[in-house]
């Protein structure tokens, strides 16, 4: 007699193949997934990147500049306002600008005689005289509502250099003296 079953030919079953599609599935899952990650990680750190040199190259031709007396984002330092200056599009990012700048003051009245450095919005700045406070004077055109005395460019500067690439924001400070 013969039997009705083929002995010879063996397969798989349909639950193991089920089960090695759902394992291939998981398996190409979690490479994709982890190259997704891969692929952040490394957009993030050539935006880091690129920032980082941006803002270094902008501060390295601000050292460059001549020192301004009584200098301020918009009034001296209107960088980058000759041609062929660096600029937020060579340098390849959104924006760069001087975001503030200190000036240093010696405070004679501290009796240990040290001085710091005070934002220029807060204190003014001049020569010698008084000077019209920002915050105060919002029309320079007209004539001044209030003055407040100003402290003397005593000749050293922090500019605070800002730049933004997408959600990414940086800050530095660059040091300035008079010559």
């Amino acid at each position: 007699m013969r039997s009705s079953k083929n002995r010879g030919q063996s397969g798989f079953s349909l639950l193991e193949v089920l089960l090695a599609i759902a394992l291939s599935g998981i398996v190409v899952g979690a490479i994709a997934g982890a190259m997704l990650t891969l692929n952040k990680v490394t957009v993030g750190a050539a935006k880091r990147q690129k920032v980082t040199a941006a803002i270094t190259s902008f501060a390295e031709s601000i050292k460059g500049l001549d020192y301004v007396n009584c200098g301020a984002p918009g009034n001296g330092y209107d960088y980058p306002s000759s041609p062929g200056a660096l600029d937020a599009q060579s340098l390849g990012v959104d924006s760069i600008e001087i975001v503030s700048v200190d000036y240093w003051v010696n405070d004679v009245g501290d009796p240990s005689g040290e001085g710091e450095f005070v934002n220029s919005d807060t204190i003014g700045c001049s020569d010698g005289g008084t000077a019209v406070l920002a915050a105060v004077d919002p029309d320079p055109t007209s004539p001044p509502a209030t003055t407040a005395p100003a402290t003397v460019d005593e000749g050293a500067q922090l500019l605070t250099i800002e730049v933004r690439l997408d959600d990414l924001v940086r800050r530095t400070t660059v040091a300035k003296r008079r010559p």
